[in-house]
C-alpha cells in the first residue's frame, strides 16, 4: 500500500506540471482529458535549467508506465539498458497457444498518442498467445518532443527509416534500430502494429495519412483490414473522419521491413493530430488494436 501511494503521489506531482487531470472513463481508459492533452507532456518544463529539466523529465518517464496501471500486468524488461536509448518492453504471455502480436509506439518523438496508447495496451490481459508491447521506441525524441533522435548523425536520425529496405540484404542502421530489429526477429511475432500520428487528415492534401491504416499486403491482412475499419468507423460520426486503408508503409520503416523481410503481418495505424485531443487519438489506436486482438481470439469480446 505504501508503494502504491508513493507511486500515486509521484504521478500527482508530475501531473501538476501538466496542469491536467487523468480520468478513466470510456472504453479506452482515457476520458476527454488526459495527462497527454493539448501538448507534449513536457511542455511546461522549458523554464527549468537544462540539468534539472533533464532529471525531472527522466523521472516522469520512469513513473509513466506505473501511472497507467498499478497492477503487475506483464513482465517488463528493457532494450538497450543503461544507455540513453533504454526503453522498457512488456510481455503478456497467456500460457496458451496462439498468435504473438508486437505493438510499438513512440518511434517518432512528436507522436505522443501512439506512446500513450501503447502504455495502455500493454496492461491488457490476453487469453491466448502473447502480447508484446514496446510503448516508447524513441525515448530521447519523446523527451524533447522531436520526431527524430536528437544528437545522432542526421542520416540515422529518423528511426523509422533505419530498417532494412526492400530488395536489399542489409542490416538495420544505427544502434536503436539494430536492437529493435534483433528483438523482433527473436520474438517471431505473427502480427506487428506500429502506432503513429499524422499532421493532416487523409484527403485534405496530397500524401496526407491521418486516419489511415497502412498495411503490408498479405492474405491474412486482406481479411483483417475490413474488420479493423468496421470497428473504428462505427465509433466515428463524421464521414470525413472515417479511417481508410491506404498505401503500404514507406521503405525503411519498421513495419515495411517486418513484412518484407520477416513475413510478419504488419500494419501502421495513423491517427490525426490537428483538431483532436490526444485522448481521442489514443482511443482510436486502442479501438483498432482491440479489434485485432478480439478477432485473433486473444481478448474476450467486450
Amino acid at each position: 500500500m505504501a508503494r502504491a501511494e508513493a507511486i500515486r503521489g509521484g504521478w500527482g506531482r508530475a501531473q501538476r506540471l501538466r496542469n491536467g487531470d487523468r480520468t478513466t472513463t470510456g472504453g479506452s481508459g482515457w476520458g476527454e482529458t488526459s495527462p497527454w492533452d493539448n501538448a507534449s507532456p513536457f511542455h511546461n518544463l522549458g523554464a527549468l535549467p537544462q540539468p534539472r529539466r533533464r532529471t525531472l523529465v527522466l523521472g516522469i518517464l520512469a513513473i509513466l508506465p506505473l501511472a497507467v496501471s498499478l497492477s503487475p500486468a506483464s513482465a517488463a524488461d528493457a532494450l538497450l539498458p543503461d544507455t540513453r536509448f533504454a526503453t522498457p518492453y512488456y510481455v503478456q504471455d497467456s500460457g496458451r497457444p496462439g498468435p504473438t502480436v508486437l505493438v510499438t509506439g513512440g518511434i517518432h518523438g512528436d507522436e505522443q498518442a501512439g506512446a500513450a496508447a501503447a502504455e495502455e495496451i500493454r496492461t491488457w490481459t490476453v487469453v491466448r498467445g502473447r502480447l508484446i508491447v514496446i510503448p516508447r521506441l524513441n525515448v530521447p525524441g519523446l523527451i524533447v518532443g522531436r520526431r527524430t533522435i536528437p544528437e545522432v548523425d542526421t542520416s540515422l536520425a529518423d528511426l523509422n527509416r533505419d530498417f532494412p529496405r526492400v530488395g536489399r540484404e542489409e542490416p538495420p542502421r544505427g544502434t536503436p534500430a539494430t536492437e529493435i530489429w534483433e528483438f523482433a526477429k527473436k520474438q517471431k511475432p505473427t502480427w506487428l502494429v506500429d502506432l503513429h500520428e499524422s499532421r493532416s487528415l487523409h484527403g485534405t492534401r496530397e500524401g496526407a495519412t491521418g486516419n489511415t491504416l497502412l498495411p503490408c499486403p498479405s492474405a491474412e491482412m486482406d481479411k483483417m483490414l475490413p474488420v479493423l475499419l468496421t470497428a473504428i468507423n462505427a465509433t466515428l460520426a463524421d464521414p470525413k473522419e472515417r479511417f481508410v486503408a491506404a498505401r503500404r508503409p514507406k521503405d525503411g520503416t519498421l513495419s515495411r521491413a517486418a513484412g518484407e523481410h520477416l513475413g510478419i503481418n504488419s500494419l501502421i495505424i495513423e491517427t490525426t493530430k490537428p483538431g483532436q485531443k490526444i485522448s481521442v487519438r489514443v482511443r482510436h489506436h486502442t479501438t483498432i488494436v482491440r479489434a485485432l486482438l478480439v478477432r485473433l481470439g486473444m481478448l474476450e469480446r467486450p
